[in-house]
């Protein structure tokens, strides 16, 4: 980790976080971050999903989010390795998912039917106060806008009260990146 940069990146008010990639390993950096209070998300695949416990015995206090719901294979069928890891992700408290990216993964034309049974399994495990949407803007060009990836995201999760679509929507991703007293 450069820290140079790091240290002029929290000068910034609109820091909020890293993003890593777990294909590059877990860094001994972790433990930095967890004690500046600096969340990270993470780029990774269901194979890397067990390695969150790790993660989260070796430095508790670090805020996770899986980005892009750890990139299932969207228009097949859902795999146990994809579900049972969110599963035991879900178990962390200090791991949330971001439902991200969801069009530049999914199958093209896109289909909510592609998308909605990993988004609705991530809700029932991670619950709306640690699951989050993320359009994944700029990255999701040319497959879609932002607006196209919101609209996809809510026809994903169905109806939900007022107040899970605040959590989901805007509400969990304000408390795990500090942006509450914006």
């Amino acid at each position: 980790m450069d820290w140079n940069r790091l240290d002029e990146c929290r000068k910034s008010p609109l820091f909020r976080g890293v993003l890593h990639s777990l294909d590059d390993g877990i860094p001994a950096a972790f433990a930095e971050l967890a004690r500046c209070g600096i969340p990270v998300d993470l780029q990774m695949g269901p194979h890397q999903l067990p390695m969150l416990r790790r993660i989260a015995e070796s430095v508790p206090e670090l805020r996770m989010a899986i980005d892009d719901l750890a990139n299932p294979s969207f228009g097949s069928p859902m795999t146990d390795e994809w579900a049972r890891g969110m599963e035991a992700a879900a178990q962390l408290p200090q791991v949330f998912c971001k439902a991200s990216n969801l069009l530049e993964h999914a199958p093209a034309p896109w289909k909510a039917a592609d998308i909605r049974p990993y988004v609705q399994h991530a809700l029932a495990v991670f619950g709306p106060r640690r699951m989050m949407f993320g359009s994944g803007w700029p990255s999701c060009l040319p497959a879609a806008g932002w607006k196209e990836t919101l609209a996809a995201f809510t026809q994903c999760i169905g109806a939900q009260t007022m107040e899970v679509r605040e959590e989901l929507l805007g509400g969990t991703a304000a408390r795990f990146y500090g942006l509450d007293g914006i």
